[in-house]
């Protein structure tokens, strides 16, 4: 699915299929007896594997196409992806565990002093899963509602990617990102009329 929606709208979902592990994941656990601490373990431990699968997904398929066209092949690009997986690795893990030291996540633990980082996903995953494990009453009908918001804005030509993140991220992270729109829009008015397409097939026969 993932990959469907990379390679035909240039959008790689994430966020939405992290989600929908989540969700799926725990009926999974209860079936073959795996609930409490260590179904919510396995649930995150199988919804991270899955999220960065996706990451991977994306920058694998654009860097395929980006080659194909530079005269690359997927063997020596490949290569250079796993040197990149591996230092990637290191050098996210060790900021995470610096991060951690120094500040929390999420929200303040009774008794601890040190600043909060904001992290929505994180911290819509947390209800999620708990929710979902621990046999409370799940609003189903909100996951519903979302579900028809989303085909309406589709249906408006208007990204529900865009428009879900603008509902549940702070305003602080939205700015930089309407900020960007803006300033996208702007330009492409900018352009002389024709400029975009006249400038493809040079562009195309360069590479």
């Amino acid at each position: 699915m993932a990959a469907n929606a990379i390679a035909t709208t240039a959008r790689n979902p994430v966020s939405g299929m992290t989600m929908l592990t989540i969700m799926i994941l725990p009926w999974c656990c209860w079936r073959f007896g795996l609930p409490g601490t260590s179904g919510m373990f396995f649930v995150m431990a199988m919804a991270g594997m899955g999220m960065h699968g996706s990451f991977g997904l994306r920058q694998t398929i654009t860097d395929l196409k980006t080659g194909y066209w530079l005269g690359s092949t997927p063997a020596a690009q490949e290569k250079v992806k796993f040197l990149g997986v591996v230092a990637a690795s290191v050098v996210v893990g060790l900021t995470i565990v610096l991060l951690a030291r120094a500040f929390q996540f999420g929200e303040a633990a009774p008794g601890d002093l040190r600043t909060v980082l904001p992290s929505p996903q994180a911290s819509i995953m947390k209800a999620l899963v708990e929710g979902f494990m621990s046999h409370q009453p799940v609003a189903y009908l909100l996951f519903g509602v979302g579900a028809v918001i989303a085909v309406i804005m589709e249906m408006l030509e208007v990204p529900a990617l865009t428009f879900a993140l603008g509902m549940y991220l702070p305003l602080e992270l939205n700015t930089p990102a309407l900020v960007g729109g803006f300033s996208g829009a702007l330009s492409r008015k900018a352009q002389p009329e024709g400029w975009a397409a006249a400038g493809a097939p040079r562009c195309a026969s360069a590479a």
